[in-house]
């Protein structure tokens, strides 16, 4: 955990749009199924750089996972043989099938 919020502080230090002074925060604010959840806290000159300092700040993690052999994390889900269930979707389709949970 401490590798990532030193990776994601350099990430936003290193964003044109971030103001040195406050400098750019970043916490671990959630764990949801088992995944971190980080916040990233940047100070900016003017709010209508929100947009592109997010874009920027989304395209460099991506940019860092892929050149670091590192794959986007997705959330775990699970589903058990007596959860799903398979019913005709349409009797003009019968070769067609959709899947329910129940």
């Amino acid at each position: 955990m401490k590798k990532i919020v030193k990776v994601l502080l350099q990430i936003a230090k290193n964003s044109s749009f971030s103001l040195n002074t406050p400098p750019p925060e970043v916490y671990l604010v959630d764990l949801q199924q088992g995944l971190p959840m980080f916040e990233i806290r940047i100070h900016i000159s003017d709010i209508k750089l929100r947009m592109p300092l997010c874009h920027q700040m989304h395209m460099l993690i991506i940019e860092y996972y892929q050149n670091n052999g590192i794959k986007l994390p997705c959330i775990p889900n699970y589903l058990y043989n007596n959860q799903l269930s398979i019913n005709n979707f349409d009797s003009n389709y019968p070769n067609t099938n959709y899947y329910t949970i129940t």
